[in-house]
């Protein structure tokens, strides 16, 4: 978009949240994506930084090791399990669309015919679902069980952190947003 020049000064580029989305997946987006170190914006809020200045607006000191601790708690099986599947997804999907979007040799009749059958071949040849999962399973248990604040709230979705963190500290998600908000705005 930003090359037609159909519109004067346009400058078009895109923000994301990580999501599930694998690595792999991510950079294949291209130029002008820009992609958040979190799994959702909301995970800003659980960077050690932010976590600090909470505190100093609560009057408190919190420790990175209290955080960490308390968001490796948060992340329970259920929520491991279907990262690791939402991975596996996004990693077969980005496989497949690649087979997919393949050009046949010619635009005749006969060699749309071929190339509608190798897709057909491709698509099932693509890696094995259980192997894919099992490497995301394996990558999410790691990082639950030993990755620091920033690849958890990479990698885990950061509102079903907020929840549970919201639950230990005996508030509601939207009064601990409250907290971050007023602990930002007030200690530049």
């Amino acid at each position: 978009m930003n090359d037609n020049r159909l519109i004067e000064s346009l400058e078009a580029v895109g923000l994301i949240d990580r999501d599930f989305r694998p690595d792999a997946v991510l950079a294949s987006m291209g130029a002008g994506v820009i992609v958040l170190p979190v799994h959702e914006i909301e995970g800003l809020v659980w960077l050690p930084g932010v976590v600090e200045r909470l505190g100093r607006h609560l009057g408190k000191v919190i420790p990175a090791a209290d955080v960490t601790a308390l968001i490796r708690s948060s992340v329970t099986d259920p929520m491991l399990h279907r990262c690791a599947l939402e991975r596996m997804r996004f990693r077969l999907l980005n496989l497949a669309q690649d087979v997919v979007l393949s050009k046949p040799a010619a635009w005749d009749a006969e060699s749309l015919r071929a190339h509608a059958s190798k897709l057909g071949s491709d698509l099932g040849d693509l890696q094995n679902p259980e192997v894919i999962l099992d490497q995301e399973l394996a990558m999410v248990s790691s990082v639950r069980d030993s990755g620091t604040v920033e690849e958890m709230v990479r990698m885990f979705p950061s509102k079903l952190l907020a929840a549970a963190v919201g639950v230990q500290l005996g508030m509601k998600t939207e009064k601990l947003f409250e907290l971050m908000s007023s602990a930002l705005l007030a200690d530049p």
